[in-house]
């Protein structure tokens, strides 16, 4: 069974003149990312690899869970910056399986929607999935496939959403 840990950057500051991409985040949205790191460390939530969006934003959010939680390899990547759901299951589906366990750090509305479209109906987190995916927020599944590859819409249980 692999784990997939899907989270939404947190607070971000409005356009500063440098385009969305250059975007970093406030003073809430780095304190929130750190103390997301504290409860993962809580709960023993280590992932053994980060995808992360090239973005800033999405880089100081990583970043500030990595000063709670160890990640071994992490890698970059402006294609989850662009990805819509397709796009972001198919860099899911393209993971190592060496990685039990894996960390995808990326933008709403697509993180909203894949974990929408990723997890089982029959889940404990329906009602606040359905009022929206605020920043900072981390979604945990457990994919009941052993490769990366045979990563299927509905069938994922979500274990745990930390808002």
């Amino acid at each position: 069974m692999k784990t997939l840990f899907i989270l939404r950057h947190a607070e971000a500051l409005p356009d500063g003149g440098g385009g969305d991409f250059e975007r970093v985040l406030s003073e809430r949205g780095a304190e929130a990312a750190k103390a997301l790191g504290e409860k993962m460390a809580g709960k023993n939530y280590a992932p053994a690899m980060a995808l992360c969006s090239s973005a800033a934003r999405t880089k100081q959010t990583l970043a500030g869970v990595m000063e709670m939680v160890k990640i071994p390899k992490v890698e970059y990547s402006r294609d989850v910056y662009h990805a819509d759901t397709e796009d972001f299951i198919d860099l899911i589906q393209g993971l190592d399986d060496k990685y039990e366990s894996v960390i995808v750090v990326g933008h709403n509305p697509t993180v909203h929607q894949v974990i929408a479209t990723l997890a089982a109906d029959d889940n404990a987190f329906s009602g606040q999935l359905m009022r929206g995916y605020a920043p900072g927020t981390l979604s945990v599944l457990h994919m009941p496939r052993a490769s990366w590859k045979d990563l299927q819409p509905g069938e994922n249980k979500l274990a745990d959403l930390i808002v």
